[in-house]
Protein backbone atom coordinates (compact mmCIF):
# COMPACT_ATOMS: atom_id res chain seq x y z
CA UNK A 1 0.00 0.00 0.00
CA UNK A 2 0.92 3.65 -0.89
CA UNK A 3 0.65 6.10 2.06
CA UNK A 4 1.68 9.68 2.62
CA UNK A 5 3.06 10.47 6.15
CA UNK A 6 3.79 14.18 7.20
CA UNK A 7 6.14 14.90 9.66
CA UNK A 8 7.86 17.78 11.67
CA UNK A 9 11.72 18.03 10.87
CA UNK A 10 13.82 16.46 7.75
CA UNK A 11 14.42 13.08 6.56
CA UNK A 12 16.25 11.22 4.15
CA UNK A 13 14.74 8.35 2.16
CA UNK A 14 17.52 7.11 1.95
CA UNK A 15 17.32 6.39 5.94
CA UNK A 16 14.08 4.66 5.56
CA UNK A 17 15.04 2.67 2.29
CA UNK A 18 13.36 0.84 1.22
CA UNK A 19 9.98 1.79 2.10
CA UNK A 20 10.25 5.64 1.17
CA UNK A 21 10.17 6.03 -2.56
CA UNK A 22 10.65 10.09 -2.22
CA UNK A 23 10.76 12.59 0.67
CA UNK A 24 9.92 16.26 0.00
CA UNK A 25 10.32 19.29 2.07
CA UNK A 26 7.30 20.55 3.26
CA UNK A 27 6.30 23.52 5.35
CA UNK A 28 8.15 22.83 8.37
CA UNK A 29 9.06 19.00 7.88
CA UNK A 30 9.03 16.46 5.45
CA UNK A 31 6.52 14.55 3.01
CA UNK A 32 7.25 10.90 2.59
CA UNK A 33 5.58 8.55 0.11
CA UNK A 34 6.00 5.18 1.79
CA UNK A 35 5.09 1.82 0.11
CA UNK A 36 4.56 -0.79 2.40
CA UNK A 37 3.48 -4.41 2.37
CA UNK A 38 0.40 -4.46 5.38
CA UNK A 39 -0.68 -2.10 7.91
CA UNK A 40 1.84 -4.10 10.53
CA UNK A 41 5.03 -2.89 7.83
CA UNK A 42 3.28 1.12 8.26
CA UNK A 43 3.48 0.78 12.03
CA UNK A 44 7.36 -0.06 11.82
CA UNK A 45 7.85 2.76 9.80
CA UNK A 46 6.34 5.31 12.17
CA UNK A 47 8.13 3.38 14.88
CA UNK A 48 11.72 4.27 12.69
CA UNK A 49 10.45 7.81 12.26
CA UNK A 50 9.43 8.37 16.27
CA UNK A 51 13.01 6.83 16.92
CA UNK A 52 14.92 9.37 14.71
CA UNK A 53 13.11 12.06 16.73
CA UNK A 54 10.80 13.08 14.45
CA UNK A 55 7.20 14.05 15.25
CA UNK A 56 4.44 12.62 13.07
CA UNK A 57 1.76 14.80 12.20
CA UNK A 58 -0.67 13.04 8.99
CA UNK A 59 -0.44 9.44 8.05
CA UNK A 60 -2.91 9.02 4.69
CA UNK A 61 -3.12 6.61 2.66
CA UNK A 62 -3.26 6.73 -0.74
CA UNK A 63 -4.07 3.41 -2.38
CA UNK A 64 -3.58 -0.24 -1.42
CA UNK A 65 -1.19 -2.53 -3.70
CA UNK A 66 -1.38 -6.06 -4.37
CA UNK A 67 -3.58 -9.44 -4.84
CA UNK A 68 -7.40 -8.32 -4.69
CA UNK A 69 -9.33 -10.68 -2.23
CA UNK A 70 -12.25 -12.48 -3.60
CA UNK A 71 -16.15 -11.52 -2.60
Amino acid sequence: MRVLVQVRGTVDEVELWPYASSAEPFSDGSLLNVDVLDGRELVGVLVALLDRGLDIVKVETLGVTGPSLPN
